[in-house]
Parts: C-alpha cells; structure tokens; sequence
C-alpha cells in the first residue's frame, strides 16, 4: 500500500512532462495497489483516478478522462462536501 501513493505523484511528474503514457501505466499500478487495500470509494483511491484523468486528457480520450474525473468529484464531495477546498481542487 506504501508504493501505491509515490507511483501516483512520480505520474503527475509524467503528466507535466507531457509523457501520458508512462504517466498511464504508473496510474494503473497504483489503482491496483490501492483497490487490493482500500474501499473503490476512498479517498486515496480516487487520487490516481483523478490523475488517471488527467492523463486520459493529455491523450486526448476525453470519454475516459471525463469518467474517471466525474467519479473523483463524486467521491470528494461524499467525503469532504461539496464546497470544501479538497473538492474544489
């Protein structure tokens, strides 16, 4: 569960240097480490989901990123509201 975290903020370094696809392959493995540890719907979770977002974007899959963008809002504004800054962010 450790790794999980560090392989999601290392792809948000990929996702400013513009390279998606090593980005998208972080971003899977730490889902995968998160959804074998945690709830679907935790916070932490949806951290590379959201990221997974962003890079689906930078790829120009707008369908994909708009998926997995909208379930992070969902989860953030059931966990922190909807007007808290997390979610705003």
């Amino acid at each position: 569960l450790y790794i999980a975290g560090p392989l999601a903020y290392l792809a948000t370094v990929y996702i400013a240097l513009g390279n998606y696809e090593k980005a998208n392959s972080l971003l899977v493995q730490s889902l995968k480490i998160y959804k074998k540890h945690v709830p679907a719907n935790h916070v932490y979770a949806t951290l590379a989901e959201g990221c997974l977002g962003n890079t689906y974007t930078g790829l120009k899959d707008y369908q994909t990123a708009k998926y997995y963008l909208q379930k992070n809002l969902k989860v953030y504004e059931g966990h922190f509201g909807k007007t808290h800054i997390k979610t705003a962010y």
